[in-house]
């Protein structure tokens, strides 16, 4: 490596590839922010992926935005989250009584928290998107054009 020349790694002349990849994570159901992160990489040079990194719909004002918005542009990867594994697994909207309250079994200060998930988990089934998110796959990797491992897990 000449140490003079950017494009050079450390196996000599092998050329790093100029792959642009945007990174998204946490929209927790947010659209407003991810509509300013969207419309910011429109100013930006062309992104060749887009890696969004979970946890897309939470408690925001839209809980289902994040996957319409994202699911549009083709080479786009999701990876589920957390808070997504919550809505699909339905482990927290079981702890939800009939009647919409929460289990007397919860520990304190659950109840918010499994009235929330409840709520989002019927946003996403009711617009459609509950069965591809649980889809999803928890891990991702990939090797770059000049050999580089990526991964997400």
């Amino acid at each position: 490596m000449t140490g003079s020349d950017p494009s050079q790694d450390q196996l000599g002349d092998q050329r790093f590839d100029s792959t642009r990849i945007a990174f998204l994570s946490v929209v927790q159901g947010s659209g407003l922010e991810l509509d300013a992160v969207l419309a910011d990489l429109q100013l930006q040079e062309p992104v060749d992926e887009v890696w969004a990194f979970g946890d897309l719909a939470a408690a925001g004002y839209g809980p289902d935005v994040g996957w319409e918005r994202l699911s549009l542009p083709a080479n786009t990867h999701f990876v589920r989250g957390s808070t997504d594994s919550d809505l699909t697994s339905g482990r927290l909207a079981a702890a939800t009584r009939v009647d919409g309250q929460a289990s007397p079994k919860l520990p304190p200060g659950c109840t918010e928290k499994v009235r929330s998930v409840a709520w989002v988990r019927s946003v996403v089934t009711g617009a459609g998107w509950l069965d591809w998110q649980a889809d999803l796959p928890t891990k991702l990797a990939a090797v770059m054009p000049y050999g580089r491992r990526l991964r997400y897990d």
